[in-house]
């Protein structure tokens, strides 16, 4: 996964074309007045390299999906507290 990169001074633009043909171009703002803003939606967010490793995918080509994936080959791997307190290996 990669973050897309505007070009220096574009970023934000949007361009809509209208039915009739018309192109529009501007910045995209909200206007609801947050009262707090969110996290931004980046591949640092999404899908740091650092679970990319962990999970054993390439941290450049993956997608959330993989990664979705991944989770259920690795933590299917993995024991649970309570399978083990339940089959006595726990003790």
């Amino acid at each position: 996964m990669r973050d897309r990169v505007p070009a220096p001074g574009k970023e934000n633009r949007v361009r809509i074309t209208q039915d009739n043909g018309q192109v529009v171009e501007g910045v995209l703002s909200y206007a609801d007045s947050a009262t707090q803003e969110g996290s931004t939606y980046t591949k640092g967010n999404v899908l740091p390299d650092f679970l990319c490793d962990t999970l054993g995918i390439d941290p450049e080509s993956s997608e959330p999906k993989d990664a979705f994936l991944a989770l259920r080959t690795y933590s299917g791997a993995k024991e649970s507290t309570f399978q083990k307190l339940m089959t006595g290996r726990l003790i």
